[in-house]
C-alpha cells in the first residue's frame, strides 16, 4: 500500500486556504474598488465574470499540463498566476487591468483546484481519502468565514482596500517559497506512472460521464452559495429580520458548514460514499424547502447536510474512476466555474423579476439536481464496473 505524502497533502490544505481566502475576499472590497475606479457596479461585476470563464481555462490548462509536468510543479505555475493576478489588483488604475488582474486570478484558481482535489486521490491510499477531502474542505469553509470578515474588520479599522489587498498578496508569496523549500527535500525525480494508468484507462470514461460528474457537483454548489450570499438580504427584505438576527443567521450557516466537515475529517462513519452524498442532497433539499415555505431557520440548518458533499463527492469520484479521475476533474472544476456563473446571473435576475422569494428557491433547485444527478451517477458509474 502507498504512503501518505504528507508534503503534498500540506501544499492542498494550506494552498486551498490561501486560495480561498483571497478569493472570498474580494466580495468586500467590490464596493471600495469600483469607487476608486470609478466605475459602476455593472461594468465592475465583469471582474468576477472575468475570474469565472478564466478558471474554466485553468482548470483544462491544468489537465494538458499534468500530462507533461508532475502535479507539484502545475500547481506552483498556476500558484504563480495567482500571485500575479492579486500583485496587479492592488495596483489597478482602470477597468482593463481590473478585468486583467480577474483573468490571471481566475486561472490560477481552477488550475491550483484541480491540483489540490487530486493531491489527496495520488497522495494518499483510499481508505485515508474521504478523511482527508473532509479536512482539505474545512480549510474552504474556514477560509469562507475568515476571508469576508477579516476584510470588513481591516476597512472598518481604516485600512484602504489597495492596502488589504497588497497584504493579501504577501501570504501566497510567503507560502509559494515554503513550498519550494518544502519541495526541494521532499520530491525525488521518478517517473510518474500514476500518469501512465490514467492515461490508459481515459478510454473507460465516458464524455457523458464526465458531464454528469461536472454537473452533479455544479448543482450542489449552486444550492450552497445561493444560500451563502443570499440568506442575509433574503432574511431581512423577505422575512423581516433585522441586521443582527440576520448576521447570526448566516454565521450559524457557515459554522455548520465548517462543523460537518470537521467531522468527516475526524470520525470513521461507516457509511458509503454514495448513500452519504444521497441523504446530504435529499436532507438539503428538504431543509431549504421547509425554511422557504415555513420557517426561515431551516435554511442555516441545512449548512450541517450539505457540509458533507464537496469532500463525499470528491472522495466517491476517488472510489469510482481511481486513476482515471485526472480526466474527470478538469470537467469538474471547470464545469463548476461555469454553471455557478450563470446561477448567479440567473438568481439575479429572478430577484429583480419576481422578487428575492423566487432568487433563494434557486437553493432548492440546486440540492435537488444534485441528488437527482447522483442517482444517475451510481447507476451509470455500476454499469461501467460491470462491464
Amino acid at each position: 500500500m502507498r504512503k501518505i505524502q504528507w508534503f503534498l497533502i500540506f501544499v492542498a490544505y494550506s494552498s486551498l486556504g490561501v486560495q480561498a481566502f483571497i478569493d472570498l475576499g474580494r466580495g468586500a472590497l467590490f464596493p471600495e474598488i469600483i469607487k476608486d475606479l470609478l466605475i459602476g457596479t455593472e461594468k465592475g461585476g465583469l471582474f468576477f465574470s472575468a475570474t469565472s470563464f478564466s478558471m474554466l481555462i485553468g482548470s483544462f490548462g491544468a489537465s494538458y499540463l499534468l500530462k507533461k509536468f508532475s502535479l507539484f510543479q502545475v500547481l506552483m505555475s498556476f500558484m504563480l498566476s495567482l500571485m500575479a493576478g492579486q500583485y496587479l489588483m492592488f495596483r489597478v488604475q482602470s477597468l482593463t487591468e481590473l478585468l486583467l488582474s480577474g483573468c490571471l486570478l481566475g486561472l490560477g484558481f481552477g488550475g491550483m483546484g484541480v491540483c489540490q482535489n487530486l493531491s489527496i486521490s495520488r497522495g494518499a491510499p483510499e481508505k485515508y481519502q474521504r478523511k482527508l477531502y473532509g479536512g482539505l474542505h474545512s480549510m474552504y469553509a474556514l477560509a469562507a468565514f475568515l476571508g469576508p470578515f477579516s476584510v470588513t474588520q481591516a476597512l472598518g479599522a481604516g485600512f484602504s482596500w489597495r492596502e488589504i489587498a497588497k497584504f493579501e498578496f504577501m501570504i501566497p508569496v510567503f507560502f509559494f517559497v515554503v513550498y519550494l523549500i518544502g519541495g526541494f527535500f521532499s520530491f525525488k525525480r521518478a517517473k510518474n506512472k500514476e500518469a501512465e494508468v490514467a492515461k490508459a484507462e481515459v478510454s473507460k470514461i465516458t464524455f457523458s460521464q464526465k458531464l454528469l460528474s461536472a454537473t452533479g457537483l455544479s448543482m450542489y454548489v449552486v444550492g450552497e452559495l445561493i444560500v451563502s450570499l443570499w440568506l442575509v438580504i433574503f432574511l431581512q427584505q423577505e422575512r423581516g429580520f433585522d441586521t443582527q438576527v440576520s448576521g447570526w443567521a448566516i454565521s450559524m450557516f457557515f459554522i455548520l458548514l465548517l462543523s460537518g466537515r470537521i467531522i468527516i475529517s475526524v470520525f470513521d462513519i461507516p457509511i458509503s460514499n454514495y448513500k452519504l452524498l444521497f441523504l446530504s442532497f435529499a436532507s438539503s433539499s428538504v431543509l431549504l424547502t421547509l425554511g422557504i415555505v415555513f420557517n426561515a431557520w431551516f435554511i442555516p440548518v441545512s449548512g450541517i447536510t450539505m457540509s458533507v458533499a464537496f469532500p463525499i463527492y470528491m472522495s466517491y469520484l476517488a472510489e469510482k474512476l481511481g486513476d482515471s479521475i485526472d480526466q474527470v476533474m478538469p470537467y469538474c472544476i471547470g464545469g463548476m466555474s461555469f454553471i455557478v456563473s450563470l446561477a448567479h446571473s440567473l438568481a439575479g435576475y429572478l430577484g429583480d423579476k419576481f422578487g428575492l422569494l423566487t432568487a433563494m428557491s434557486l437553493s432548492i433547485v440546486g440540492a435537488s439536481m444534485a441528488l437527482v444527478f447522483i442517482i444517475v451517477m451510481e447507476k451509470s458509474f455500476s454499469q461501467r464496473e460491470n462491464a
